[in-house]
Parts: structure tokens; sequence; C-alpha cells
């Protein structure tokens, strides 16, 4: 499929989808979801792709259904919230093997605009060992400060940290103190309206400059917390 453009209709049909989310109208609709959504995504992952495995680091852009295109249905099996689908399309772009397991970058197409991040949530037990030993030495700190500063030049903004407070037996000077509460790394904008561009061939290019602000997180990432 040639890419043209995200639809400009998608916002509108993601904004009926959020009013009308059930399984009968989504039924209903669903060739307007393939249409609308799922086929344009997956070409324009088509087309970010040897873009992104030429940046530092290389990111997989894989152009299915639950990898670089998130499924729309929702897993409600743990949830309170039993609305069957996601109002917003997900895209992932892994800089590791795994999209869910890996520092990445993140596109989201919602009803009010466009979002976009980088990092990873939550580390494991021994990524958030590796993490807190690079915050504490002066040299990996100031190089991850100074990639924070260039996406929030972006637009992308770190996420508040996960804990009030620095955990017990960690003593750190108080310039550390909110990097350490941190449980991962992630910046990202919400809501963003949507530039032109997004609607036109050329959205692979835009799309393309927008992300490359965001690698220095998880280059940061890929050196100092996932090293195995």
């Amino acid at each position: 499929m040639t890419f043209e453009g995200i639809p400009k209709s998608l916002p509108g049909f993601l904004a009926e989808l959020a009013d009308n989310n059930n399984r009968d109208w989504f039924e209903e609709n669903r060739s307007r979801y393939e249409t609308l959504a799922a086929e344009p995504c997956l070409a324009l992952i088509e087309d970010l792709a040897p873009r992104l495995a030429a940046m530092n680091p290389p990111h997989k852009a894989v152009a299915k259904v639950n990898q670089s295109l998130r499924r729309i249905h929702r897993d409600t099996r743990f949830s309170k919230d039993k609305t069957p689908y996601y109002t917003y399309l997900h895209l992932i772009f892994c800089a590791g093997d795994h999209p869910m397991r890996s520092p990445g970058l993140h596109l989201i197409f919602s009803p009010g605009g466009l979002g976009m991040g980088a990092g990873y949530w939550s580390f494991e037990k021994e990524q958030l060992a590796r993490y807190r030993e690079a915050v504490v030495d002066d040299r990996k700190r100031k190089e991850l400060e100074a990639v924070l500063e260039a996406a929030k030049a972006a637009g992308c903004h770190l996420e508040a940290p996960a804990l009030k407070r620095v955990p017990a037996g960690l003593e750190v000077p108080e310039a550390v103190e909110k990097l350490v509460r941190q449980k991962g790394i992630v910046v990202r904008n919400r809501n963003e309206a949507y530039d032109d561009a997004i609607f036109t061939p050329d959205c692979a290019d835009y799309l393309t400059g927008r992300l490359e602000n965001l690698l220095g997180i998880d280059r940061w990432l890929m050196a100092n917390v996932f090293t195995d």
C-alpha cells in the first residue's frame, strides 16, 4: 500500500469510537477502521522503517498488528474499565529485540491530537540497579540531563517520579534525588495539535524529524541500563 498520509478523517473516527465504545458499533464500522486507521498506519510504518533503522541507536519498525502497530482491542481481564477498544492508535518502534521489553519511540494518534514519546516505563530489578548506579555517576547523570533537556525543548517532558521518596538505604545528593525516584525514564507530550504534514505523503519525513529529537533518551538507556 502506497502511503499518502494519515486520513484527515481519522481523528473524527476515533472520537466516534470514544462515544460508541462497544462491539456492535465497532463491527458495523470495522471497514472504516481498516481504511482510516489500520491500513494507513501500517503503510506509515513501512515508510518509516528505513529511516528508523538508520538512527542511532537503530529502531525496528515492523508493519504488523501487535508489532509496531498495537492492537485496538483492550485486554479487560484485570481492568475495571471494561470498554473493549482503545480510542487511539499506538505505534511503537523499539531499540532492542521486543517492542515491550526495550526502550522505544512512540507515536499516538488520538481524537485530540498527536502524542509522541521515548523511553521505557518500568525497569526490571537488575535494570533498576544499573539505572541507579548510572545516575549517581556525575558524567552519566549529566548525559541523561542533557538528553532530557533536548526532549523538553522538543515538547516532551519527563514523567513524574513513581516514588515519593528516595528508597530506603540509598544516600544520594539532593541534585540526584528526583532521578533516583524514577522507576523508568519516559518523556512524552499529549494531544499536540496535528501539523498539516501528518495528512500528506511527507508525514514520514515530518515524524522522523520530530522523533530524532528524542533519540538521546533511548541511546542513553541502551548504553547504561539495557546493557546485557
